[in-house]
């Protein structure tokens, strides 16, 4: 499980939750128009997906898809939903309010999975490194003194 992730996880998982119960969208994030065709099930769907991201954020495995999951829904909604709304009215501070929060999470998004990306790199990168450093400090270090009887044999091996 990566603990690193799990208060965004649970953000995730449970706004999807919330979706899922009111069959309905967060309003203040995702200004989806009442006309819109399908929209319960569309809210539904969201909803899944949030669920879906979430728990792959959490795992092991497929953190770094949940992660990317997470970082184009929120990314959609910014696009899709957010950005007419700050065209049609770029002087409403509560539009560009409301595209922060989606923003926010599209970018703490990316930090997520930059670092479930980056984590098990390093350990395999600077494992091999100190293996290196160690061994080359090894050959260039004085032979230790050796008991007189089995100085020769130390000798031998330096």
């Amino acid at each position: 499980m990566n603990t690193n992730a799990l208060p965004y996880a649970l953000g995730a998982i449970l706004l999807g939750a919330v979706g899922i119960w009111f069959h309905d969208f967060a309003m203040q994030w995702q200004p989806v128009p009442e006309g819109l065709p399908f929209r319960t099930a569309f809210a539904i769907v969201t909803g899944l997906l949030l669920i879906l991201g979430g728990g792959e954020t959490l795992s092991g495995k497929f953190a770094r898809a949940g992660a990317i999951l997470l970082a184009a829904i929120y990314g959609l909604w910014v696009v899709f939903l957010h950005v007419p709304i700050i065209v049609s009215k770029p002087g409403d501070l509560g539009a560009w309010n409301g595209a922060a929060g989606p923003a926010g999470s599209a970018a703490a998004t990316n930090t997520v999975n930059a670092t479930v990306w980056a984590a098990p790199r390093a350990g395999r990168l600077t494992a091999g490194r100190s293996a290196r450093a160690r061994q080359a400090r090894a050959r260039s270090r004085p032979c230790p003194a050796a008991p007189v009887r089995a100085r020769l044999a130390v000798v031998a091996a330096c």
